[in-house]
């Protein structure tokens, strides 16, 4: 009886070792750069389109941690009814991919602003 216990208890030990460290953290772009004044029409416009498309990759990223969160809920509900150590997978969820979407969005869409000012600054085509 004891033994199975300490088998359990470690066994949970185990798997919120290794399941709490889910998501990641944000890296977000600096809104002016070194040289921002020297950089052509041409790299202007090629980097907003970048951002965006950037942006709408995060978009995304979020999407998908949003769906592997429900998976992940429902999968380690079910099993915990059975093998209670499977509820640690609950720490598994990804809590820090909205705050980190947000935050590289965020940086993101002043970059592009300050480009778009850029771009009206030097009378670039668009």
């Amino acid at each position: 009886m004891k033994n199975q216990i300490c088998n359990k208890l470690i066994t949970g030990i185990a798997i919120l070792a290794l399941t709490g460290c889910a998501g990641r953290n944000a890296t977000p772009i600096s809104v002016n750069q070194i040289g921002d004044k020297d950089i052509t029409c041409d790299y202007l416009n090629a980097e907003t389109i970048e951002n965006q498309n950037t942006i709408q990759d995060l978009e995304s990223e979020l999407a998908r941690a949003k769906t592997t969160n429900v998976v992940v809920a429902v999968a380690s509900g079910v099993v915990g009814l059975f093998i209670w150590p499977a509820l640690a997978g609950l720490f598994a969820l990804d809590v820090k991919t909205g705050e980190t979407v947000r935050v590289e969005k965020a940086a993101l869409t002043q970059r592009n602003m300050n480009l778009d000012n850029l771009i009206n600054s030097k009378n670039c085509p668009v």
